[in-house]
C-alpha cells in the first residue's frame, strides 16, 4: 500500500508542478504589457542580422564540439 501510495503522490505532485508552470507562463505572457513592444522589436531585425547570428551559433557549436572531443580523447587516453 505504502509504494502504490508513494506513486499516487509523485505522479499528483509532477502534474501540478506541470500545471503551476504552465499556469505562471500563461499569466505572464497575458498580463505582459511589454509584449507588443517586444514583438514590435523582434519584427525589426532584419534577415541579414539572424542569419548572422545564426551562422555565428553554429560556429561556435562546431568549435564546442571539437574541444569536447578534444577532451574526451585526452581523458580517456589517461585510463
Amino acid at each position: 500500500m505504502a509504494r502504490i501510495a508513494r506513486k499516487t503522490l509523485s505522479y499528483l505532485l509532477k502534474s501540478g508542478i506541470v500545471f503551476l508552470t504552465i499556469w505562471f507562463v500563461y499569466r505572464h505572457l497575458n498580463n505582459n504589457q511589454n509584449l507588443a513592444q517586444f514583438v514590435n522589436r523582434i519584427n525589426k531585425i532584419s534577415k541579414a542580422e539572424v542569419y548572422l547570428a545564426i551562422s555565428l551559433v553554429t560556429v561556435l557549436m562546431l568549435m564546442n564540439w571539437l574541444l569536447e572531443a578534444i577532451k574526451w580523447k585526452y581523458l580517456t587516453k589517461l585510463l
